[in-house]
């Protein structure tokens, strides 16, 4: 922040902020499901420490207490889940040309 004296009356310039191109959207558990078509419990199983595709930090954020709603991102979670559905459909494909 820079400070400039005009007519005896002290301004203050700010430097522009720089904003992300796109802001992240999370919601809690009880909007994303139903978003995805997924049950409440089986988006808890796809967390990668149950096991599942969805990584903590990139699909899923935990809040700050062990009590915080956990935050999901959707539109990630769509593409990672739509991408997986494509590839297991040109693998039975493949499957179908072989045999």
């Amino acid at each position: 922040m820079l400070r400039t004296r005009q007519g005896g009356a002290a301004r203050y310039l700010r430097a522009p902020i720089s904003m992300p191109d796109s802001i992240r959207q999370l919601f809690k558990t009880s909007a994303a499901a139903p978003m995805l078509c997924l049950s409440q419990g089986h988006l808890q199983r796809l967390k990668d420490s149950q096991g599942g595709p969805l990584i903590e930090g990139e699909h899923w954020f935990s809040g700050p207490t062990p009590k915080s709603p956990i935050r999901w991102e959707v539109a990630a979670i769509q593409e990672l889940l739509s991408r997986r559905g494509q590839l297991r459909r040109q693998a039975e494909q493949l499957i179908k040309e072989l045999v």
